[in-house]
């Protein structure tokens, strides 16, 4: 006899076992295998832009399950560095190639490849490349925080490399009163009609009247979120000179 689950089932089925204290980490390698329920997207795209959830409340509805203690701050952290390292074409194909459903965001795909176990290959690979200084400093960083840092004019400003090796994009920001720039490693259209930016640096400097750097200055936010605004993506250059964005 065939025992036939849909997606909700196997969810009561892994909550069941857990409670009991069994490991029912095999069976969420299986939810991660099955397409995300299509009827609440079109719900949740309203739901954010009324509410406006965050990141991880909305993650949670949407993939929440896969993991047992849903989207914590250490699943989320790993998800937004997916996020920065891979394109969506990119972690499709991941998915695919993991006999994964290929349907979601980007965030969504990493949630499936993270609760599957697919990543862990690439953590180890990851390691390996990044020198042992790098992966001390990345272990202390945690990147869902803002941050900042500045210096006197000449003095030199020391942003630590764990933030800046993952600038790939520089976003010109046209706004009516004056553009703006900022950096970040990676962008996505969200439900609310928007675009959300991973990891980004602004130049926050402080100018004189003249034009002159009187304060170095640089802030780091793990997102930033526009609606309605119009910009222009293009490759980050290689250095980052505080006081010299528009």
């Amino acid at each position: 006899m065939t025992l036939r689950l849909n997606r909700q089932d196997l969810v009561n089925m892994i909550n069941s076992m857990e409670a009991g204290g069994h490991d029912a980490s095999h069976l969420r390698a299986v939810l991660a295998t099955l397409p995300l329920p299509t009827q609440s997207r079109q719900s949740l795209s309203h739901l954010r832009e009324e509410e406006e959830l965050s990141t991880a409340d909305y993650l949670n509805i949407r993939v929440g399950d896969l993991f047992a203690n849903g989207i914590t701050d250490e699943v989320l952290a790993q998800l937004i560095e997916m996020d920065s390292s891979y394109n969506q074409k990119e972690l499709e194909a991941m998915c695919k190639d993991a006999g994964l459903s290929s349907r979601g965001g980007k965030k969504e795909l990493a949630a499936k490849l993270l609760a599957s176990g697919r990543v862990k290959d690439r953590k180890v690979l990851f390691e390996k490349e990044m020198p042992e200084e790098a992966q001390m400093q990345e272990n202390q960083v945690n990147l869902l925080e803002q941050n900042q840092w500045q210096a006197g004019p000449d003095e030199e400003l020391k942003i630590p490399e764990v933030y800046l090796r993952r600038l790939k994009f520089e976003i010109v920001v046209f706004t009516t009163n004056k553009d703006f720039t900022f950096r970040c490693s990676g962008y996505e259209h969200v439900p609310s009609g928007g675009f959300r930016f991973a990891n980004v640096i602004i130049d926050t400097s402080k100018l004189n009247p003249q034009g002159e750097v009187e304060l170095k200055r640089v802030t780091f936010h793990p997102e930033l979120e526009l609606v309605n605004v119009p910009f222009m993506a293009m490759p980050a250059p290689e250095d980052l000179v505080p006081g010299e964005a528009d």
